[in-house]
């Protein structure tokens, strides 16, 4: 196969685009109204896309506190995604975005707070293995780990330091 001369070939494709232009009846004006609504467009996308991401937040907290999901051990992104009938990516965006944090830190956050209640509960007196299974927590470590990045303290000092109020 020859190819043909690459300079006809440019100046065929250039009267081409010129002679399409020149019929379409294009102006600087109209190219400027073009980038307008594009950018209205983009502007508009954001706005719903934000009212989107607080309303699946505010969905997101009604099954925490509600719900108390955070209580599942092993859950998972995807097990809220399919609570919320949304996806994965969408949650973990609205989460990190929304609040700033990671999924697993908020619902840590939660499981901090639900054991804090339950250590000072007096009605009920659990061992710190029993608050941090029913916290949600797989393991006592765990519990432990997640309660002093938190709080800034060990669950047993926390707990005498909140007993007497």
């Amino acid at each position: 196969m020859v190819a043909g001369n690459p300079i006809t070939h440019f100046w065929k494709h250039a009267f081409l685009v010129s002679y399409i232009a020149y019929t379409q009846h294009f102006t600087a004006i109209d190219f400027s109204r073009e980038a307008d609504n594009v950018c209205r467009e983009e502007t508009e996308a954001e706005t719903t896309s934000n009212h989107d991401t607080t309303i699946l937040s505010s969905r997101l907290k009604q099954l925490m506190e509600e719900e108390q999901l955070f209580r599942q051990k092993d859950l998972h992104i995807s097990d809220i995604a399919i609570h919320l009938g949304s996806n994965r990516t969408y949650v973990s965006n609205c989460i990190n975005q929304e609040l700033g944090l990671s999924f697993s830190d908020y619902i840590n956050q939660y499981r901090i707070g639900y054991a804090q209640s339950k250590m000072t509960d007096s009605r009920v007196a659990l061992s710190m293995m029993e608050i941090s299974e029913q916290s949600g927590f797989a393991n006592e470590v765990s519990f432990y780990r997640n309660f002093k990045k938190i709080t800034g303290t060990t669950p047993n000092r926390w707990l005498r330091q909140h007993a007497s109020k």
